[in-house]
């Protein structure tokens, strides 16, 4: 969530499945519940901007997944390895 001034200037919304209509209203401005009636699929959503309103569907990635993604095109991203970090 953004504060007020700064969600004003964001042109776009993009809401996940929520658990109620009030945070979808939220999320989505113009009282716009819809993200609260999707589906209960993992990455499903609604994007909207200005007038336009889509419902889309994210492919799934795990966190270890996307980690090994990430590192693969962007090696120098890499966490560093502290040596004697953890130990006694």
């Amino acid at each position: 969530m953004l504060p007020g001034q700064l969600l004003a200037n964001v042109g776009a919304s993009i809401a996940f499945g929520v658990r109620n209509f009030r945070d979808s209203e939220t999320i989505l401005r113009e009282g716009d519940a819809s993200a609260a009636f999707l589906p209960r699929l993992a990455g499903r959503g609604v994007y909207v901007f200005g007038m336009e309103r889509e419902e889309f569907q994210t492919p799934f990635l795990s966190g270890e997944e996307a980690r090994r993604r990430l590192e693969e095109r962007w090696p120098e991203l890499r966490a560093p390895v502290v040596v004697g970090e953890g130990q006694g």
